[in-house]
């Protein structure tokens, strides 16, 4: 269930936990069979499971059973990783001054950065919504909803943060086979969209004073360029283009 990787399970811990929530009380084998697991790794799966409060193990006769927890235990799983979080951000934000420390203030500013998979992909589309600032204009084109459904939620989310920091975005798709991603950028606030009717070979974005292109292969590759005339140039590019269609 794509819902239980969202928050945080990996496939087969979100295979492990619905089919033990079918069957109830259970040993290791039957849950293996049943979510096509291999019994090799179940039992380290349950653990991962019951580390989370989401998994109890008893024992009778000597034989360990499992038994999922009701699935209002997810809230609970929910609120615990929000405590974590808001924890971590408070130790960051205590250590902060002591990483700028270390910041070399007169080494040279890079101008390229590559970033490969889909967390270094997200480590670059949060930097440079990050850095940008408000009231400025995002430019997308080569848009396409042909890549992992992770990837395509994860941009939904960043638009709509995109919005709150009030920028504005006119975006251009390539070819759509799918209204959904269409529709979800589209009735994001602060959105123009156009389609272009025409295959990219790689996505790009311009956003203050940066470019952003990224191929959607297998593992996505994500390049930032920061510097103002290459970002301008590409500016007018995508403006002639938006002009015409």
């Amino acid at each position: 269930m794509e819902e239980l990787e969202i928050i945080g399970f990996t496939k087969n811990e979100s295979r492990v936990y619905l089919e033990l929530l079918k069957l109830g009380k259970s040993t290791k084998t039957p849950i293996a069979y049943k979510s096509g697991v291999s019994t090799s790794k179940v039992y380290d799966i349950l653990e991962r499971l019951r580390s989370k409060g989401l998994v109890s193990i008893s024992t009778i006769n000597k034989v360990k059973y499992f038994k999922a927890a009701p699935p209002n235990q997810l809230n609970h799983y929910l609120e615990k990783k929000e405590s974590e979080l808001a924890n971590q951000k408070k130790m960051i934000s205590n250590i902060m001054p002591t990483l700028n420390e270390y910041t070399n203030k007169n080494e040279e500013k890079f101008v390229t950065k590559y970033y490969t998979g889909t967390n270094g992909l997200k480590t670059a589309i949060n930097e440079i919504l990050d850095l940008a600032k408000e009231n400025t204009i995002y430019y997308g084109m080569g848009i396409t909803e042909k890549k992992n459904e992770m990837l395509n939620i994860n941009w939904v989310h960043w638009h709509r943060k995109r919005a709150k920091k009030n920028i504005t975005s006119k975006l251009i798709f390539g070819e759509i086979d799918n209204q959904k991603y269409y529709n979800n950028l589209k009735n994001i606030s602060k959105t123009e969209v156009k389609i272009m009717n025409a295959q990219t070979p790689s996505a790009l974005a311009i956003l203050d004073g940066r470019v952003l292109i990224v191929n959607y292969t297998e593992v996505p590759v994500a390049i930032i360029i920061e510097d103002k005339n290459i970002s301008e140039t590409f500016i007018t590019f995508f403006n002639n283009i938006w002009n015409i269609i």
